[in-house]
């Protein structure tokens, strides 16, 4: 049977890779409506639909890139070790939320538990690097007491 960790990250993998999947496919209708746009009579009206085509390309690809850089950092997470202290990879459980160093996801939800996904650069995930059980973060006017890390 899987441990929170594991569900965590199989649910953070298949919300990346869907949302790599819809990010490609509407690349691709873009690479077909730039294919198929014609010259017409109208000129500049021609000129300025292309040019949105190539900002939306633009915009899809920087978001597509993202996501595969997401997904590689998702993947190099080291798993297999104890977790005495805090770093990416790890579930941290506190007194008031439970908590995923990874990928800056936001909340999901795990076999009914609600999960914040973060990254260790973001704010709050510097706040409690390195901290291990028993040890307080602060962040805000929220002070949170890590009961467990797995």
């Amino acid at each position: 049977m899987k441990n929170l960790r594991d569900k965590i990250y199989d649910h953070c993998m298949l919300v990346l890779k869907e949302r790599h999947a819809v990010l490609r496919q509407e690349w691709q209708n873009l690479q077909q409506a730039a294919a198929s746009e014609t010259k017409s009579s109208m000129g500049d009206k021609y000129e300025t639909g292309r040019e949105m085509l190539n900002l939306e390309k633009q915009k899809m690809a920087t978001q597509l890139n993202e996501v595969s850089r997401q997904l590689k950092e998702m993947e190099a997470l080291a798993f297999g070790r104890l977790n005495h202290f805090v770093q990416p990879g790890v579930v941290v459980e506190t007194d008031k939320q439970v908590f995923f160093l990874a990928i800056p996801l936001g909340k999901i939800k795990v076999d009914g538990q609600e999960v914040f996904v973060l990254s260790a650069q973001s704010p709050l995930g510097l706040a409690m690097l390195q901290k291990k059980e028993g040890d307080t973060f602060g962040f805000g006017a929220q002070i949170y007491v890590i009961q467990t890390l797995t």
